[in-house]
């Protein structure tokens, strides 16, 4: 009977330790007070009950690096629930939501110098430096005295990151000269951003828009597709979920510019998939996306 009651206690005792942990995780950024999160919470949840009551689909980036999408399914004053396309509900709370999310769905007139310094501190904590140092930017212009000395500590990070990178980056190693066969030019890693839109219709460099090592889909699209901005938010979605895939999105404008005849385009969406080594592994129509990943 004592060792059962032994045990029962442990068990408490390391549920009660693994519940403050994750509370210490959740913690809120005590420079932020409740006064200026209430604010934010609010105007942040009139947009979501907008975009549930026109029942748009919507992504939320959260803080354990998860990217629900769905429709707005319930609201309440500080969490919300999605809808996914499997009718899976995920209960949010706005705390676990990182700051890009937020800054996105709070209207820019809503975001005023306390709202601003807020979104820096988040970002900050988020480690995106640069948008953290923009919004202390904003924040202090339009007078609030505390995003001053945020926009130094951004500034520190981001040298601090810079130096770091080049510390790790080596010098090119002198190599022999010698005659060899040319070599097909592998793609560039040039673009950071996961997701990236190209406007215009001009002719395209593809090798300049591929990312070595990862799967590169290219997305012809156009602001008059329909088809296009109905699937736009799932294969957002799917390459944001996913480490192997980026997105390049072309808009091809009509059907007579230089990109379009370039790739013989004639239906969009229209998607070609490109393979970690810059080959063409897949082109097809808006089902294309979601067969390749099936595999």
């Amino acid at each position: 009977m004592f060792k059962k009651a032994s045990i029962v206690l442990m068990l408490f005792f390391w549920a009660a330790f693994l519940l403050a942990q994750d509370s210490k995780e959740r913690e809120w950024p005590s420079e932020i007070s409740m006064e200026i999160r209430d604010e934010m919470f609010l105007k942040f949840h009139e947009t979501l009950e907008g975009i549930k009551n026109k029942k748009e689909k919507i992504s939320l980036a959260l803080v354990d690096g998860k990217l629900p999408h769905g429709l707005v399914q319930s609201l309440e004053k500080e969490q919300c629930t999605l809808l996914d396309y499997q009718n899976k509900s995920h209960r949010i709370s706005f705390e676990k939501i990182k700051a890009r999310s937020l800054a996105k769905f709070i209207p820019s007139e809503g975001q005023n110098e306390k709202i601003l310094y807020a979104l820096g501190v988040l970002f900050f904590y988020d480690k995106e430096w640069k948008a953290a140092e923009i919004y202390f930017q904003k924040s202090a212009a339009k007078g609030y005295q505390e995003a001053l000395s945020w926009v130094a500590k951004t500034k520190e990070k981001q040298d601090i990151v810079l130096k770091n990178t080049e510390t790790e980056t080596e010098p090119p190693k002198k190599v022999e000269t010698k005659k060899e066969e040319p070599k097909k030019e592998e793609p560039k890693a040039v673009f950071a951003e996961k997701i990236v839109f190209i406007r215009g219709g001009k002719k395209l460099d593809v090798n300049s828009q591929l990312v070595a090592g990862k799967y590169t889909v290219l997305q012809f699209t156009a602001d008059w597709c329909g088809p296009c901005k109905m699937i736009t938010p799932q294969v957002e979605a799917m390459v944001k979920q996913s480490d192997a895939l980026y997105l390049r999105k072309i808009d091809i404008v009509n059907w007579s510019t230089p990109v379009a005849k370039q790739f013989n385009i004639k239906s969009i969406p229209y998607f070609m998939i490109y393979d970690p080594q810059g080959k063409m592994a897949k082109e097809g129509g808006a089902n294309i996306l979601q067969d390749f990943m099936k595999k």
